[in-house]
């Protein structure tokens, strides 16, 4: 049989998972070895061991391919021997992403400070007991970039203080909802702030106080590009003004608390943030959306929770000409009106709906004028049967996506049919969820 050339074969095996490359095609022939092995075809490719991967196999992986960079275990949970493979590993590896559900102590922590490059690491820490030394082990990986540490155990103020210590090169840090009550002490993320405030280019963290000297340190933080932040408390007044300082951003996320919204006002209505790309934010008045709408051209993600009082301002939405991506989440009055709003958006390409109970099938005729829709998707909206989805897939010739989170009355009669008469439309839904009823 004749041999494809070299680098015909390697541009096959780009399209080819990493882990079919290693464990199948590296062991057809030494051919397709020697292409298999070639360090392009790993660069910035991610291996992902699946629910079959024994340990034994990632760690003879390990141990041959060298120039490995990325390992993605956030659906794996590895042994204490994968830790030792990861150990040893060449200084090619950079990346090290771990699963919620993965065990970890800290001689698993004590062995990856052994690999001299890792820039980025996303870990789940649940214990207790040993939450202070693994933080304190975290603090001594100097070169890391980026770092995102979730976990659920008895918060102790002072536990995160090897961060602001350690990590000489953090300019990325998630600390997502870390503690038992997703709660992150505003003093330790003070001290963070203080010591690595002039290298972060990205923040996230869960507080159920924030301070005005909190908000004070992070207007400081001139490099930031991206700021996420909880707010538990809905009855502080948050003053944000002090993060208008931040002319670099371009994504930002506050959520949880309502009683923030006349500082919100002052942020939006000032052009500051004219640059903004990304918001997801808590809103209880309207006008925060309406002079938000004026001021954010450049936003091409769009996440609101919203109430009843919100709606009566969404027609100024076709002012944000340039999002792509709008998610809907808690409106709880009913939405036909918003909808036909959203239609007017020209280049929206994914629809999100999240716990919008009065959410009907009447409504979504409305978003037969998205002619760019291509995922529409719709979380816990109970009101939804699935009626009118045939007509809705029929208009978009872009729309390649729908999908049923808990989405409780809806009619498998209804996905089926839609299965059938659009089989290349991939349906993603809770099919033992759904109702068994022809109408």
């Amino acid at each position: 049989m004749e041999v494809l050339p070299y680098e015909v074969l390697y541009e096959i095996f780009t399209y080819i998972p990493v882990c079919e490359l290693y464990f199948t095609l590296g062991r057809v022939c030494t051919v397709w070895k020697d292409v298999v092995m070639d360090r392009r075809l790993w660069r910035g490719r991610p291996y992902r061991p699946t629910e079959c991967t024994t340990d034994e196999e990632i760690v003879h992986l390990l141990s041959t391919v060298t120039m490995l960079e990325i390992f993605d275990a956030s659906e794996h949970t590895i042994g204490p021997q994968v830790f030792g493979a990861l150990s040893m590993s060449s200084c090619n590896l950079t990346v090290i992403l771990l699963s919620p559900d993965q065990a970890l102590d800290q001689s698993d922590l004590e062995k990856l400070l052994m690999i001299r490059n890792l820039q980025n690491l996303s870990l789940h820490i649940s214990d207790d007991e040993t939450a202070k030394n693994n933080f304190k082990i975290l603090g001594g990986f100097h070169s890391l970039k980026k770092l995102s540490v979730t976990g659920v155990f008895s918060y102790r103020c002072g536990v995160l203080m090897a961060l602001a210590t350690g990590c000489k090169c953090l300019q990325e840090l998630n600390l997502g909802c870390l503690s038992c009550d997703g709660v992150t002490s505003a003093i330790d993320i003070a001290a963070i702030l203080k010591l690595k405030g002039a290298q972060l280019i990205s923040l996230t963290f869960t507080c159920s106080l924030l301070s005005h000297f909190v908000t004070d340190l992070i207007g400081q933080c001139a490099e930031l590009q991206e700021l996420h932040m909880n707010i538990y408390q809905s009855w502080v007044f948050v003053d944000f003004s002090p993060l208008l300082a931040l002319k670099n951003l371009k994504a930002f996320s506050v959520i949880g608390c309502v009683d923030i919204n006349p500082s919100l006002d002052n942020l939006f209505s000032q052009q500051q943030w004219s640059n903004l790309e990304c918001l997801n934010i808590s809103v209880s008045e309207g006008n925060v959306i309406n002079i938000m709408f004026g001021n954010c051209p450049k936003l091409r993600i769009l996440r609101i929770e919203g109430n009843q009082e919100v709606n009566f301002v969404m027609e100024n939405i076709y002012k944000l000409s340039n999002l792509e991506e709008l998610t809907l989440a808690y409106w709880t009055s009913p939405i036909d009106e918003m909808l036909k709003y959203v239609s007017q958006l020209k280049i929206l390409k994914n629809l999100c709906f999240e716990n919008c109970s009065e959410l009907r099938d009447v409504d979504i005729l409305d978003l037969v004028l998205c002619h760019s829709l291509k995922a529409i998707t719709l979380d816990k909206c109970r009101g939804i049967l699935g009626r009118n989805f045939h007509h809705i897939a029929d208009e978009l010739e872009h729309l390649t996506s729908l999908t049923f989170i808990e989405c409780d009355n809806l009619r498998t009669f209804h996905v089926t049919q839609l299965q059938k008469l659009f089989p290349y439309l991939k349906i993603n839904f809770d099919g033992n969820k759904a109702q068994m009823l022809n109408y």
